[in-house]
């Protein structure tokens, strides 16, 4: 039997729990860039990001589930702990850190599964906690994901990969007493935050491999501060062991990108006169080219191997005049690559 050309890459990259949702034990480790161009939304955004340089130290992060089922999350700078919904959406419900101790009565999304261009999801939040340990703590707001944008992301020169931009925009407040022994009540000090946040999702892999997020501080609505960060995390920093789905679509867009790349090869026409099949073709480079005519059961009539040159319009012609009348496949082979005609005799 032979292999049938014309499997194509799919058009859009779907987050979903099999391919996307953070796992127990994996690791990774993205390292901090300069600021990146966050571009335009649509269809057919072309991102380049070859130009980001390194900044800092590497950030790693080690993803575990604990006896809950919640998804954990475990960075430098503190521990989140996510939980996933029937509905799938995945919720952010408690935050740790060196200063601060937050849990979500009303949690915050930051993901549905499964997610595709031009899906949208708002909802708001609450929680409370504390600061220094002494200090009542409780926070509102409002988050907006929207998959925004879908093309091509360039990482490095030869390396570009099919990519889901996904913005998400939180606006949060927080109200903080103003002593140890004090409740949260009208004399509290509010603050607000607006985190912008962007994450490019490359078909094949799990985690986003481009991140942007700014984020500007208020205080009682006066602008305070503003900090804009960018991470790269490159594949070759996953410790991503028996992710057999990603490794499975990586493999078919390699191979379907080949197949793609090659498509321009050869172009031919085929035609039909009396008990005769001619091909006449050109090549783009110089290949093998090999013509066969089989029936349905695969038996080989006719076959006709020879040396193509590039640019040189040539023919070859089948003769068919002792084959029953009926329907067969003609199968072309340049270079690995198959193109197939229905041929009725």
């Amino acid at each position: 039997m032979l292999p049938l050309f014309g499997i194509t890459a799919e058009a859009q990259n779907v987050l979903d729990v099999e391919t996307s949702l953070m796992r127990d034990s994996d690791e990774i480790c993205m390292q901090r860039v300069t600021p990146l161009p966050v571009g335009d939304e649509g269809m057919d955004v072309l991102w380049d990001f070859t130009m980001a340089g390194d900044m800092d130290e590497p950030h790693a992060i080690t993803f575990r589930k604990d006896t809950l089922g919640r998804h954990i999350v475990i960075e430098d700078d503190g521990v989140k702990r996510y939980s996933l919904s029937s509905d799938g959406q995945l919720r952010l419900v408690e935050t740790e850190d060196r200063h601060t101790a937050m849990h979500y009565g009303q949690p915050r999304s930051v993901m549905r599964y499964p997610l595709q261009y031009g899906d949208t999801l708002s909802s708001v939040f609450a929680g409370h906690g504390r600061y220094s340990g002494d200090h009542f703590l409780k926070v509102c707001g409002q988050t907006d994901i929207c998959a925004d944008a879908y093309g091509s992301l360039i990482m490095s020169e030869g390396d570009t990969l099919n990519a889901l931009r996904v913005r998400s925009l939180t606006v949060t407040s927080m109200y903080m007493a103003l002593d140890s022994i004090g409740d949260i009540g009208s004399a509290a000090h509010v603050k607000q935050e607006i985190e912008d946040s962007y994450d490019w999702y490359a078909r094949g892999y799990r985690y986003p491999l481009y991140r942007t997020v700014r984020r500007t501080s208020y205080s009682d609505m006066t602008p305070v501060a503003t900090d804009i960060r960018s991470y790269r995390l490159l594949p070759e920093n996953f410790t991503v062991a028996g992710d057999t789905r990603n490794e499975s679509i990586l493999a078919k867009d390699s191979l379907d990108r080949q197949r793609e790349e090659a498509r321009d090869i050869l172009r031919y026409e085929v035609s039909v006169s009396g008990g005769s099949v001619s091909i006449v073709y050109t090549l783009a480079q110089d290949a093998q080219i090999t013509a066969l005519l089989t029936d349905i059961s695969g038996i080989i009539y006719q076959k006709d191997i020879r040396h193509g040159i590039s640019g040189q319009p040539a023919t070859i012609s089948l003769d068919c005049g002792r084959l029953r009348s009926g329907t067969y496949t003609l199968y072309i082979n340049v270079a690995g690559n198959v193109y197939s005609e229905k041929i009725r005799l």
